[in-house]
């Protein structure tokens, strides 16, 4: 197995596993060309909500792909926000070389179905993180009658107003009912300096910096709720059974990302109580929803136990139907 990576010397060092740059078009070129298969991991890779790179990127390794006519399965794959006009064309073409596709949740699998891709070879699963096996300690080393509150941030347009109220929930929270915080930053490159700037201004706050994937599992034993706006964040909540708080943006701006809504509802939870719009809603009240979240800890485990376990179970459909493949 071949891995593209950013980092291809890390990844080879932390996963005992072959890389190459997937940046340089040669070392691409010959991975593709000495494969049997190419496999797209799970997540949003088809969307442009961030950028049109995204889809062009990924565009280009199909083409190469179906140049050296390898077979190409791209696996738990999210879909969009596809907002562009050219980009739904260009992701139509790309799934109609596509061999065998699996979509993490069914708004993906209506969008592909509203496509009308002949001869799409499709199975909706469920997203790959879910079918990790959290490793689950004690934590011994937090104060008496606080409670640690993991705070995943990312960056975004015109962020500064609510990163603002970001921290003025947190400021509630660390005042009102004794909360520490650790900031998380999911995606290192993207993530870091917003993590940063929120631990600088809270003060006496951590930034966990992690190296390899499964350091993160580390601090997740330690923190007792997740307040995140990343979706990894909240499906590691829900694996290593701790509560977590969605931060949503409003669904009538440009940048608006369904998936967290649509995984909070596949648990069973209604939205509004779990992703909590911090531009519309009072503050002081979403500081007292996160803590009695936290509070009905075992209530929370109880509402998402069933819905949980029927994800897992279409999680693991991802790599049953990659075996079935070959």
């Amino acid at each position: 197995m071949t891995v593209l990576s950013a980092t291809p010397k890390k990844t080879e060092l932390f996963y005992d596993v072959k890389a190459v740059n997937r940046w340089n078009p040669l070392k691409v070129l010959k991975a593709i060309a000495g494969a049997d298969l190419l496999v797209f991991g799970g997540g949003g890779l088809l969307q442009d909500i961030t950028s049109t790179a995204s889809i062009l990127y990924y565009y280009s390794l199909i083409v190469i792909a179906k140049i050296f006519n390898k077979k190409v399965f791209l696996l738990a794959q999210g879909i969009g926000p596809i907002v562009k006009k050219s980009n739904k064309g260009r992701t139509r073409r790309i799934l109609s070389w596509v061999d065998r596709i699996t979509v993490r949740d069914d708004e993906s699998a209506q969008i592909l179905k509203q496509y009308r891709i002949k001869g799409l070879n499709l199975t909706t699963t469920a997203d790959l993180v879910l079918s990790l096996k959290a490793r689950k300690e004690i934590y011994k080393g937090r104060k008496k009658q606080t409670f640690v509150a993991g705070l995943v941030l990312r960056e975004r347009e015109n962020y500064k107003n609510l990163e603002n109220k970001i921290e003025n929930v947190c400021r509630l929270l660390r005042d009102g009912y004794d909360t520490e915080f650790v900031v998380i930053p999911f995606h290192k490159k993207n993530d870091m300096e917003v993590s940063k700037r929120m631990a600088k201004t809270l003060g006496n706050c951590e930034v966990y910096k992690w190296r390899k994937a499964d350091e993160i599992f580390n601090i997740y034993n330690r923190v007792e709720i997740v307040i995140g706006m990343r979706l990894h964040s909240l499906i590691l909540a829900c694996i290593f059974d701790k509560p977590f708080v969605a931060i949503q943006f409003e669904n009538n701006v440009p940048d608006f990302d369904p998936k967290i809504v649509n995984f909070i509802k596949s648990l069973g939870l209604e939205p509004e109580k779990y992703a909590l719009n911090f531009n519309e809603n009072d503050l002081t009240d979403i500081a007292r929803d996160i803590h009695n979240i936290y509070v009905n800890g075992k209530e929370f485990s109880s509402l998402i136990a069933s819905g949980l376990k029927r994800l897992i179970d279409k999680s693991e459909l991802n790599i049953m139907c990659l075996k079935d493949f070959f």
